[in-house]
């Protein structure tokens, strides 16, 4: 069977509207494959008219993160008291600290913490320690009684 001359447009137009998709979403795969546009690649000095960006970045964190303390201060509380918690990380570049395994503080480059609690229980913190690597986690974990 025979298409008519206003079936064989919309078909046509169809095909190259599928074909344009087609295109784009290639395209699409090729840009996250290879990092096109990613700003934090950096630029050849060797290419003319090329400027370089000299600004500092952030050095590459090197050697496995590492949590050498982690306190709490005092470790048994009243209701409505707080308590303080304290750490020394090496080679880490983000710190999340969670109560009872809920995130309750996220940080850069902190080192201390002030929890206020008021209802009676035991509270188990722990201290999530992660750099750009994003491959190696240590963490370490601790309690408080509040009576």
């Amino acid at each position: 069977m025979m298409q008519s001359p206003s079936n064989r447009k919309i078909w046509s137009i169809v095909a190259v509207i599928f074909g344009i998709a087609m295109v784009l979403l290639i395209g699409y795969f090729l840009g996250k494959t290879f990092g096109a546009g990613d700003p934090s690649g950096d630029v050849p000095a060797d290419i003319p008219g090329d400027v370089v960006d000299d600004s500092p970045r952030n050095p590459p964190t090197t050697g496995a993160v590492a949590i050498q303390t982690f306190t709490l201060e005092p470790g048994r509380i009243q209701a409505g008291e707080c308590t303080v918690l304290s750490w020394t990380v090496t080679n880490a570049e983000i710190v999340t600290l969670s109560r009872d395994g809920e995130a309750i503080y996220n940080a850069l480059m902190a080192d201390s913490y002030q929890d206020c609690l008021d209802q009676p229980g035991i509270y188990r913190y722990r201290l999530d320690a992660s750099n750009s690597d994003g491959q190696f986690f240590n963490w370490s974990e601790l309690q408080v009684i509040v009576e």
